[in-house]
């Protein structure tokens, strides 16, 4: 009876250990601040992204819908009448840096967490 349930014990230790090696879903909700932009991303999946001038006063700002899984990341810009666009990008985060390489250019950009 007792090798009974230790077998048992160790059979749920062993599914719950691979049950917590999947993957992690990351926090990236907040804001991020960028050399030409900041956005801020909110736990409903909506968020605002703020251009910004050579002076790094704001510009122009867009509503969003965001999702990110699987490190991918994908925005979509609410243009009014103008209707949607969206953008992809591939990201790594560490501690309070995002790095972002987009789907459309090819370019990399560095947001921190204020």
């Amino acid at each position: 009876m007792r090798k009974r349930i230790l077998a048992v014990l160790l059979i749920v230790v062993m599914v719950l250990g691979l049950i917590s090696c999947g993957e992690k879903k990351e926090d990236l909700t907040g804001k991020w601040i960028g050399e030409d932009e900041y956005f801020e991303l909110y736990s409903d999946g909506t968020g605002i992204v703020t251009s910004l001038d050579d002076d790094g006063n704001e510009e122009t700002s867009y509503a969003i819908t965001w999702i990110a899984e699987n490190g991918r990341l994908k925005i979509t810009f609410d243009l009014g009448m103008l209707g949607t666009i969206s953008s992809a990008a591939d990201y790594e985060l560490s501690k309070s840096t995002l790095i972002c390489t987009f789907d459309d250019d090819g370019t990399t950009e560095e947001y921190h967490r204020e």
